[in-house]
């Protein structure tokens, strides 16, 4: 449960936040890609050690 000790009327009273903006790039997917990048296909293993090794 989250309690607020603010005065309801001063709680009323406040502004809502803005979201920042400016941010190009996330929190998400991009934060891991270089690690996807450097792994081979799940069909190969999905391992960081076989992703660069050539095909024979």
């Amino acid at each position: 449960t989250l309690e607020v000790r603010v005065d309801p009327v001063e709680l009323a009273a406040r502004e809502n936040a803005s979201a920042p903006g400016g941010y190009e790039v996330g929190c998400g997917r991009e934060l891991f890609a270089f690690m996807r990048a450097s792994f081979s296909t799940a069909e190969e293993g999905a391992s960081a050690f076989t992703a660069g090794l050539e095909k024979a």
